[in-house]
């Protein structure tokens, strides 16, 4: 066996052994299964069953993302930082930078955005701040519970379970995704440049140039493992008959084909 062979093989094995412990030593509790089994509420409307889920890259800013302000739309992060007149159906902050440093940043979108249904961490109910919300912005909150390693094509996307966490946001926007039924999933926004020395800014930043770790073996694991995750996805996908396109230029994700965005919208305007 070569040694990148038993690299893989290996870290199966330790996915696949952190996970049996986490489910074993940190099951998800009572309390918080009668929270996500809450989860349940977000199968019930999926429109025409077709979704766009928005990275925060800086081809954003070269399309109109006017044109699908009447489909489902899933955004992440800090997406709000940018001029954009849209809004989004779901929101999606999994970091834990949103339930300890930039818990008030998401707080103050929840009080904001009154048409957003936000999809957040459970662990965001521990944070002392939390009891000041109102009962309306904690029924726009939806909690899910995300700590097992993917592995191969091993991912969990039941939202009213633990789910497979992602080291990118991305990922995990399309797990939700699916849970909630969506047969038709583009994304944009998705340069995820991990790889470059240099990688571009967001969309709401473009000219913000973020140097990569000096340790470029971490930094190449750390993209290795998120595209790992999208190829477990398409597989999912391709197994299941679920459209999944990638409609940004120059992405590193290659995982989903590869469509033009102006090309997308004329076809799906054409089917109503």
């Amino acid at each position: 066996m070569t040694r990148e062979g038993l690299m893989l093989k290996a870290d199966k094995w330790t996915c696949q052994l952190y996970n049996i412990v986490s489910v074993i030593c940190s099951p998800v509790t009572k309390k918080n299964k009668l929270i996500m089994e809450r989860n349940r509420e977000l199968k019930a409307s999926l429109g025409n069953g077709v979704c766009f889920i928005l990275g925060n890259g800086p081809s954003l800013n070269d399309v109109n993302i006017e044109c699908i302000k009447n489909y489902t739309i899933f955004t992440v992060n800090f997406f709000f930082k940018g001029d954009v007149k849209i809004e989004p159906k779901y929101h999606v902050m999994i970091d834990s930078l949103f339930f300890e440093k930039e818990f008030t940043y998401m707080q103050n979108l929840v009080r904001e955005h009154r048409e957003t249904r936000f999809i957040l961490p459970v662990e965001i109910m521990k944070n002392p701040k939390f009891k000041e919300m109102s009962d309306e912005e904690k029924a726009r909150m939806y909690f899910v519970q995300a700590d097992l390693k993917t592995y191969s094509e091993y991912m969990q996307f039941d939202m009213t379970k633990k789910m497979t966490v992602s080291m990118n946001v991305l990922p995990f926007a399309i797990q939700c995704a699916l849970y909630m039924g969506f047969s038709e999933i583009y994304l944009m926004g998705y340069e995820f440049g991990l790889y470059a020395p240099i990688a571009t800014g967001h969309f709401y930043n473009p000219a913000c140039e973020v140097t990569q770790p000096s340790d470029t073996a971490e930094n190449l694991l750390r993209g290795a493992i998120v595209q790992r995750h999208n190829w477990a996805i398409a597989e999912y996908c391709r197994r299941n008959n679920i459209i999944i396109k990638n409609l940004t230029p120059q992405s590193y994700i290659k995982a989903y084909p590869m469509c033009d965005f102006d090309e997308t919208i004329m076809d799906l305007e054409k089917r109503k």
